[in-house]
């Protein structure tokens, strides 16, 4: 008998594993595939490892006005994928290392309920009972408001406001999200309610099944890896009795790229849907120094604030530069907690950093 069992050893997975394996609890880890889900396997590490490669290159061919020269210069795509490689292997074996430590048992198959507060996992032919169960999971033109009518020879045929259009490139990137995926989990067995869009959850991730819980793509609320490994820690707290829920309006996100986009918060629209009252401020990324040292004057980029009218209290926070996405997470708390501009003004932030901006942003938006 496990206190607590979980399938899918993805990022709301492990460190839920973690979390309770670190405060005593017997957890049993169920993972048909690899520890660390798409994000470590396939998705965040190693595109982050590929596109830190493709900075490299850039850096090396365009560093001449810094007074760095570079001769010939070339990309290795076998060396960069060997590097991809041993980088995820690596925190691979580093998840394995901290399941071992808080003595959190895995295993490798795929599990389905087989009732409230069982499973069998059909690879070791094997079941297991517990009363708490988790369940986890350069020059660019963008065309929104358009639909995919059909792909042919490297060309997508597309139409927009009723007119018929088309893009091709070398490559078609298809990214039109991500779904979960519940087939063979034995949902219906186990009485766990749930939609195409993800299992019901409320705001603490209980199911409509005392004692199970779900977290992650699984819920289908926030589709990202680290709103996951949140959820996860949550998840644990409600099963250890202290429930929490998730700041939902705070779940910051990152477009990752050169430069790199990110926010947290409410956008115009959200603001305007809700019927809010509020001010706004756009600071260009070239009146900070830091920037301007690294990128020349000639750099884009920017930081812009939402605030409510009156009470100046901080809807939204949104930066496009190549630091956007080490800036956003300090603005989270404050969106979180719903502070005021005036917390953000009092901040000291190190100088020449560019999180300055954020800063910046808050001295010069009007709020009356």
């Amino acid at each position: 008998m496990y206190d607590i069992i979980i399938i899918g050893g993805g990022p709301g997975g492990y460190v839920a594993a973690e979390r309770a394996g670190a405060r005593g609890k017997k957890v049993l880890l169920v993972e048909r595939d690899s520890l660390g889900g798409t994000c470590l396997n396939r998705g965040c590490i190693p595109t982050k490892s590929l596109l830190n490669a493709a900075k490299h290159l850039k850096h090396a061919t365009d560093s001449a006005a810094l007074g760095v020269h570079a001769e010939s210069v070339r990309f290795e795509l076998a060396e960069a994928m060997a590097w991809k490689d041993q980088t995820v292997e690596k925190l691979r074996q580093g998840i394995e290392f901290r399941m071992k430590k808080h003595a959190v048992d895995v295993i490798r198959g795929s599990a389905r309920f087989d009732g409230p507060g069982r499973i069998v996992v059909d690879g070791e032919d094997r079941s297991f009972e517990s009363p708490h169960l988790r369940r986890s999971r350069r020059g660019m033109a963008i065309e929104t408001g358009a639909r995919v009518e059909a792909i042919e020879d490297g060309t997508v045929h597309y139409s927009k406001d009723g007119q018929a259009k088309t893009a091709s490139g070398d490559l078609i990137l298809i990214a039109t999200g991500r779904k979960p995926e519940f087939a063979g989990l034995g949902l219906e067995t186990a009485g766990v309610a749930f939609s195409p869009k993800g299992i019901d959850v409320d705001d603490c991730l209980r199911t409509s099944v005392p004692g199970i819980w779900a977290v992650g793509d699984a819920t289908g609320r926030s589709l990202l890896a680290h709103s996951a490994s949140a959820m996860g820690e949550a998840a644990v707290d409600g099963i250890l009795g202290n429930p929490r829920p998730i700041a939902w309006n705070a779940i910051p996100w990152v477009v990752y790229g050169n430069p790199e986009a990110a926010g947290v918060g409410l956008t115009e629209e959200d603001a305007t849907l809700r019927k809010i009252d509020y001010a706004k401020v756009t600071v260009p990324a070239r009146s900070n120094g830091r920037f301007v040292a690294e990128n020349g004057i000639a750099g884009n980029g920017c930081v812009k604030l939402l605030a409510e009218k009156g009470s100046g209290r901080l809807l939204g926070v949104h930066a496009v530069d190549p630091y956007a996405g080490e800036q956003i997470w300090g603005a989270q708390p404050l969106v979180a907690a719903g502070a005021a501009v005036g917390e953000l003004r009092g901040m000291i932030f190190p100088h020449p950093t560019v999180s300055e901006l954020l800063r910046d942003a808050a001295w010069e938006i009007v709020i009356q």
